[in-house]
């Protein structure tokens, strides 16, 4: 069981970063790599401006270059042409495509990805509940690891009770399928685009993006940090997320992994010890009662 070994190991030496939300602002990070980051939206009209400002303020006070890809998934309301605006008044390098796939947020972030120039990704929700401010610390930490993880656990609850519970549940059903300590749901992520090309493609179902991709890194032994943040009470607009359809996707989806993971541990032992899965003979039972 080699591939779940290194995830125990992983797990054991994952990196914590602190984000101080009153600090953050007077953090200067010299960085030459600069950053894709995809927003898939969806009816956010109400928050999309205030995202893409705050964005460039954190980044630029940072020193790190940066571009954005909005993905819109056919909003009916103004998101696209505030985004717009915003980014033609302030001179913000953004651009925004509207979603040509299927609906769902996974597939939203497959466009933005495959329109992103740069070496390393970074994802954030639209609705403004995630902190942008927490990104110069997030790029900070990549610099040690593979694959950060802005980590709402320790707050999510006081946002929304509910989910909070659920995120909760499901947090410990991935610890103990993967021996992998982090929120992995978490909508706010930084990681190399080699992560994402050889783990994250395969992906099929609207919310399950997340899970490939965390999974697959941390079981190939890329490194993991968390970057614990204050996550936010939605201010305006409305959830995407019913959490009963997008819990039972992502369980359906664990499950699937755990066995695909088991299959390829038996087929590898298979193919290097075939002594172990030979059929008995006659000959090998000899003796046995």
């Amino acid at each position: 069981m080699h591939e779940i070994m290194g995830a125990e190991r992983n797990m054991q030496h994952r990196e914590a970063f602190q984000y101080d939300p009153h600090g953050i602002s007077t953090v200067t990070l010299s960085t030459s790599e600069a950053i894709s980051i995809v927003i898939p939206t969806l009816n956010e009209a109400e928050n999309i401006g205030h995202l893409l400002t705050r964005l460039h303020q954190a980044l630029t006070e940072a020193a790190i270059s940066y571009e954005v890809i909005v993905v819109d998934d056919h909003s009916n309301d103004d998101t696209v042409a505030v985004a717009r605006a915003i980014a033609k008044e302030k001179n913000l390098p953004v651009q925004i495509l509207t979603k040509k796939g299927l609906p769902g947020k996974s597939y939203s972030l497959i466009e933005g990805f495959a329109a992103a120039r740069f070496a390393m990704l970074a994802m954030i929700d639209g609705d403004l509940q995630y902190p942008p401010e927490a990104l110069p610390l997030m790029v900070q930490a990549s610099r040690h690891a593979d694959i950060v993880i802005a980590d709402r656990r320790a707050t999510y609850h006081e946002a929304d009770r509910m989910r909070g519970r659920l995120s909760q549940i499901f947090t410990y059903l991935i610890t103990m399928l993967f021996a992998i300590d982090t929120d992995i749901q978490s909508g706010l992520k930084v990681f190399r685009r080699a992560i994402y090309d050889n783990g994250a493609r395969s992906c099929s179902g609207k919310w399950n993006l997340d899970l490939y991709l965390v999974t697959h890194a941390v079981l190939h032994g890329h490194t993991l940090a968390n970057v614990p943040i204050e996550f936010q009470e939605r201010q305006a607009g409305e959830s995407k997320v019913h959490p009963l359809k997008v819990g039972l996707e992502l369980l359906w989806t664990a499950l699937q992994l755990k066995m695909d993971r088991i299959a390829s541990v038996i087929l590898k032992e298979s193919v290097f010890r075939p002594e172990r899965y030979k059929r008995p003979t006659k000959k090998n039972l000899k003796g046995v009662r």
